[in-house]
């Protein structure tokens, strides 16, 4: 039966005096600041290769590669699927009935100004385009969702608007 030698590892050598600090392995492992530029876009669970920062070979072979696992943290406005960008906005019922203009952070940092149709329900989404994730296969767009917010302290003549408006939602 052959089998590796269990003193010399096969390597062919025997050790006297076993090193204390890598303890007769001929490797100590050390910790190396390492650099990288993650890639615009990328989704969470991507992985990453790092070419020759990996593991010691054996004698007679190269490093290994380092490879990275990405996780992406949630945002607290927007949403990711895929490449398209999703948040929701919300708007006062008064605007909501009588129109507006809205504006809207993108995730490039980049302010939109999105027109509020007139008695606009809640829940529509609007969809900007071209506004999402910019990846090398493309560039996603971005899905503004309106929730209407209803206020306590309204005047006679915006709680007739109202009572109309909610008539008007209920009869479509």
């Amino acid at each position: 039966m052959n089998r590796t030698c269990p003193r010399c590892l096969g390597r062919g050598i025997l050790i006297d005096k076993i090193c204390h600090v890598c303890g007769g392995n001929g490797e100590v492992l050390k910790q190396k600041r390492v650099s990288l530029t993650i890639p615009p876009g990328i989704e969470d669970g991507k992985v990453l290769r790092l070419k020759g920062l990996g593991g010691n070979g054996s004698k007679k072979s190269k490093r290994g590669d380092l490879y990275l696992k990405v996780h992406v943290l949630p945002h607290r406005f927007f949403k990711r699927v895929g490449n398209d960008i999703y948040c929701e906005v919300p708007i006062d019922i008064i605007k909501a009935i009588k129109g507006t203009k809205i504006r809207v952070r993108t995730v490039y940092n980049k302010k939109v100004e999105i027109k509020i149709p007139a008695k606009v329900r809640d829940g529509k989404t609007f969809k900007l385009s071209k506004l999402g994730v910019k990846t090398k296969k493309g560039t996603g767009d971005m899905f503004v969702t309106v929730r209407i917010k209803r206020r306590s302290n309204l005047t006679p003549e915006e709680q007739k608007m109202v009572d109309e408006y909610e008539k008007s939602t209920r009869a479509a």
